[in-house]
């Protein structure tokens, strides 16, 4: 004998990292394991993924990326400009915060 079981479908949409550029959406599920291309997931296709979320309340995450992935700086041309970045801070800091006479 043959018997059929009915499992519910929820209707659904995907994005590519590139394709949700832009968009805050809610509810958001995050699909970070190694794509079934091959290829490799990068820290900035992990951002991208993560930061379309409109808060942390509405992320839901389907499966994480590689720990080592998350604990690896993106480029080095990236942590040069975030260093002159924070070395600007500092000196507008010291131009405009000093105490007034």
């Amino acid at each position: 004998t043959v018997e059929r079981q009915q499992l519910p479908i929820t209707g659904a949409y995907a994005f590519t990292d590139y394709r949700s550029k832009g968009q805050m959406i809610a509810p958001v599920i995050v699909d970070l394991a190694t794509p079934a291309t091959g290829g490799e997931l990068s820290s900035f296709n992990v951002y991208v993924a993560c930061s379309r979320a409109k808060g942390k309340q509405s992320i839901r995450f389907l499966w994480l990326p590689p720990e080592k992935l998350l604990r690896t700086h993106p480029c080095e041309a990236l942590r040069t400009e975030m260093q002159r970045l924070r070395n600007l801070d500092e000196v507008t800091k010291s131009c405009h915060c000093r105490p007034q006479n």
